[in-house]
């Protein structure tokens, strides 16, 4: 499911970008009526004029094609109550050309929606700007079809998960509008012509390519690293200047190994307006810069580093100025990294946030002690704290027992000394608290 369904689905909530949920909405749910006004994301309403018959005829065909067995789109016929295209369910129009605009046709991947093929009868559907088509199985149409190419109007399109295969069509080129790209949890292969292709569609707001097989679309290098081959990100996803969402989580090998991508971050410089950054699993060992990058991201909300190879560089001393890193990030996963001294990590997210929800910091090699104010700056909203099995030593700080927000505080296999507090009454929410001791 996507990022805008699962916000959209919830009301608006969602787990990381907190007390931000009407900038989302507004950036997931939006699309041009072709007068000046939006048409909300799936919203029913009464068409204010009648549809186009060839498109109503393209939409009949398309239904056909899904070969549905169930009440899905029941809406959809010739009945005489069935004639105004524009109220079926899925489907908006533009309030002064009836031509068909939204066409969102998303389902529950887990509901088992299963159907046979897409009809080129979609690509007559010429004036389209958001086409969903997420969490339906066509079990005929085994990869993108060349025809959506043809769309060129499209600003949003969802494609994840519609288990999808084979390679991504150059037509995709041909979006240059797009601002909305999910592609994630299919099993593409991503030549590196077609790369290139996704990465001129320089609109691009929001792009979803996770769990996929990246590795073929990226220069396989021979790294310094037990010489080892590996697949990198390119430099040209710097031209993505106005990405605000961007996912790279490489999809697993079916005997449980993760594709083997590397960066360097270098072109992180160019993408200032990231809110939502996910790359677990990518090596990032040759990102010697990575806090200082990081730190030119202005409005980030949500950074998932989990198992990237991270190590402590440089001194924190010359670390750049926290003063342009978001303070608005709720969502912090740099566990399963090399990270050793906790004096450089802790500094770092104390001097630049205080809206955590979630910090994951578990699984590295975190020495020394945790400051007494570090609770006291950053945990006004937490609710997940993760710090298992590293080396932080000493007394825990009294202030991790006053946040009454937490579910989960998990501090177990560090060498902890002292008594927990015999009153822990302020933990109203708390669900978990491991707390075994190594050494």
């Amino acid at each position: 499911m996507s990022f805008c369904s699962r916000l959209l689905r919830a009301g608006g909530a969602f787990e990381s970008p907190q007390n931000h949920d009407d900038e989302w909405r507004s950036f997931c749910g939006g699309v041009d009526d072709g007068g000046g006004g939006l048409l909300p994301w799936r919203s029913a309403g009464v068409a204010s004029v009648k549809c186009i018959e060839s498109e109503r005829q393209a939409l009949l065909s398309l239904k056909r094609g899904f070969n549905v067995t169930d009440d899905w789109l029941s809406s959809w016929g010739d009945g005489e109550q069935q004639k105004e295209c524009c109220n079926w369910e899925g489907v908006k129009c533009s309030k002064n050309t009836g031509h068909v605009l939204i066409l969102d046709l998303h389902v529950d991947p887990y509901d088992e929606g299963t159907r046979a093929s897409i009809s080129p009868s979609l690509g007559e559907l010429s004036h389209l700007k958001y086409l969903d088509l997420s969490g339906n199985y066509f079990t005929l149409t085994t990869s993108i079809p060349p025809f959506i190419g043809s769309l060129t109007f499209l600003t949003h399109l969802n494609l994840s998960p519609c288990y999808f295969g084979g390679k991504i069509p150059p037509q995709m080129g041909n979006l240059r509008f797009l601002e909305y790209l999910d592609l994630g949890a299919n099993n593409f292969d991503l030549p590196q012509q077609t790369l290139s292709q996704l990465l001129n569609l320089t609109h691009l707001v929001f792009l979803d390519l996770s769990f996929n097989n990246l590795a073929g679309g990226f220069h396989l290098e021979l790294t310094n690293i037990g010489n080892a081959f590996t697949r990198t990100i390119p430099s040209q996803f710097k031209k993505l200047s106005r990405l605000q969402y961007l996912d790279l989580n490489p999809k697993g090998s079916d005997d449980g190994e993760t594709m083997s991508l590397s960066s360097d971050l270098e072109w992180l410089s160019q993408l200032s307006t990231l809110r939502y950054f996910s790359l677990p699993g990518v090596n990032l060992t040759s990102a010697s810069s990575w806090q200082r990058q990081l730190s030119g991201l202005s409005h980030l909300q949500y950074l998932d580093l989990n198992g990237c190879n991270l190590v402590d560089h440089m001194p924190t001393s010359s670390l750049a100025s926290p003063v342009n890193f978001s303070t608005s990030l709720s969502f912090v996963d740099i566990s399963n990294n090399s990270l050793m001294d906790s004096s450089f990590i802790l500094s770092w997210l104390m001097n630049s946030t205080s809206t955590l929800v979630t910090l994951r910091m578990n699984d590295n090699d975190l020495t020394g002690t945790i400051p007494k104010t570090f609770g006291d700056k950053l945990m006004s909203s937490l609710e997940e704290l993760n710090l298992t099995n590293n080396e932080l030593e000493g007394q825990i700080p009294v202030s991790f027992f006053h946040i009454g927000s937490l579910t989960t505080l998990d501090l177990s296999h560090n060498r902890f000394t002292g008594m927990l507090p015999e009153d822990l009454s302020q933990l109203s929410s708390l669900q978990e608290l491991p707390f075994k001791t190594t050494g």
